[in-house]
Parts: C-alpha cells; sequence; structure tokens
C-alpha cells in the first residue's frame, strides 16, 4: 500500500515540476527584459509550486522513514524491489528527481542574473 501511495505522490508532483520549470524559464526571460510586473507575477505563482513540491517531498520521504528506509533514492530502490509498481516507482522517482534538478539549476542561473 506504501509503495502505490508514494507511487502517486510521486505522480502528483510531476505536472507542478514541469509547470515550475517553465516558469523558471519565464523568469529568465522577464529577468533579460527587465520586466517587473512579469517578475513579481511568476514569483507568487514559484512560490506556491515550492511550497506545495516541499510539503509533499517531506510526505514522500516520511512514507520512506515510516517504512524504516532512507528518505533518498536509495531507499526508492529498497522498497522498489519489493513493489509489485517498483519499475514505475524508479521510473517516475527519476524522472522527477531529474525535474526537481532542472528546476534548481534554472533558479540558480536566474540567481547569478539578479
Amino acid at each position: 500500500m506504501h509503495d502505490t501511495t508514494l507511487l502517486q505522490l510521486i505522480n502528483d508532483d510531476m505536472a507542478p515540476a514541469q509547470h515550475l520549470l517553465e516558469l523558471l524559464q519565464a523568469e529568465s526571460l522577464a529577468l533579460h527584459g527587465r520586466d517587473l510586473f512579469l517578475l513579481e507575477e511568476i514569483l507568487a505563482q514559484k512560490q506556491a509550486l515550492v511550497i506545495m513540491l516541499e510539503q509533499r517531498g517531506r510526505k514522500r520521504s516520511q512514507i520512506l522513514i515510516d517504512l524504516k528506509l532512507s528518505p533518498d533514492r536509495d531507499g526508492l530502490v529498497e522498497l522498489a524491489g519489493h513493489s509489485s509498481v517498483g519499475e514505475a516507482l524508479l521510473t517516475q522517482g527519476d524522472m522527477l528527481a531529474g525535474l526537481m534538478s532542472d528546476c534548481r539549476t534554472a533558479n540558480q542561473h536566474n540567481g547569478v542574473s539578479i
């Protein structure tokens, strides 16, 4: 049951993470164009998404901790090894991790631009 819940949480975060990446890319363009109105709009949306993704990330970590697993990819791999949805867990987990990494990179790039 925990494995399917975790998979659902990962899947639920894919669209918001993709949207965050798109906002960060739009923010980069707005920074270069010095469009303050657009930057304010993006910031509000970005903050809401970051808060939501952080909360859901903590929830995913807590599920792994409750199962006495590490709250990272190693824990996910261990859970996947005992799960009927193990392959999907790893595939989707890696996709979400990649999106979040792209978001961090874009955010750091935007920070340098400021």
